[in-house]
């Protein structure tokens, strides 16, 4: 079920990642239109680019400062005390055999590093 934020029914599904060393995927379902994004891998060179239905997005555009507080604001609709713990515990962990209530917060943590990605290139940190 999708979220009520500002004037939209929003929702970010679909998450995954590839297997090339970090290229994350999602949706993000505005109640008019989905669009797909695609954050590249750090193999490939950084900044990394992000890809809306496949067009590169302009580094730093207008088009990213939106989705950083979309994605912001999704994320923080969704954020409890349990998957705050869950995502502290993943930024100090490995990854394998994971615990169900940590394999639950894989995609949350996802979104997070996309989050803080666009952060770091667009100085719009909100730590």
């Amino acid at each position: 079920m999708g979220r009520h934020i500002g004037a939209v029914n929003m929702e970010v599904t679909d998450i995954g990642m590839y297997r090339d060393g970090g290229t994350i995927l999602f949706q993000v379902c505005d109640g008019s239109a989905t669009n797909s994004y695609r954050l590249q891998t750090p193999l490939m060179g950084t900044p990394r680019p992000l890809f809306k239905n496949e067009s590169r997005l302009p580094i730093g555009g207008q088009d990213e400062m939106h989705l950083l507080d979309v994605l912001r604001k999704w994320l923080e609709s969704k954020l409890t005390p349990d998957l705050a713990v869950a995502l502290e515990q993943l930024d100090r962990r490995a990854w394998r055999n994971l615990p169900e209530q940590l394999s639950l917060a894989v995609p949350f943590w996802r979104i997070r590093h996309v989050i803080r990605r666009l952060e770091e290139r667009t100085g719009t940190s909100e730590d």
